[in-house]
């Protein structure tokens, strides 16, 4: 059965959602790169833990390409980067992810 015109835009429409979409996940990705590195390069670094546990990482909760930019692992013991990055009682901040 050959193709009317409605079918052929309908095809097009598909094709421009596939697009978009992969568009939007390197985009994502292309960021939280960019975002990991920023952060890397103002992490104050002491013992080097920090420094290294700053990633990125899909966010499984959402439908939409997104990704997460964390510092820190409470399973690795590195549990303060709310603290170097907002301030502790008798310690300045020190902004790395903001």
């Amino acid at each position: 059965m050959p193709m009317n015109g409605l079918d052929l835009r309908i095809n097009r429409l598909d094709d421009l959602a596939r697009e978009i979409e992969a568009n939007a996940q390197r985009l994502n990705d292309e960021s939280a790169k960019r975002l990991v590195a920023t952060a890397e390069q103002y992490v104050p670094v002491r013992t080097g833990d920090l420094f290294l546990s700053i990633r990125d990482e899909p966010d499984a909760v959402s439908p939409y390409p997104q990704s997460l930019v964390i510092a820190g692992s409470n399973a690795e013991g590195i549990d303060y980067p709310v603290f170097v990055e907002y301030k502790k009682q008798n310690m300045a901040a020190q902004p790395f992810m903001t």
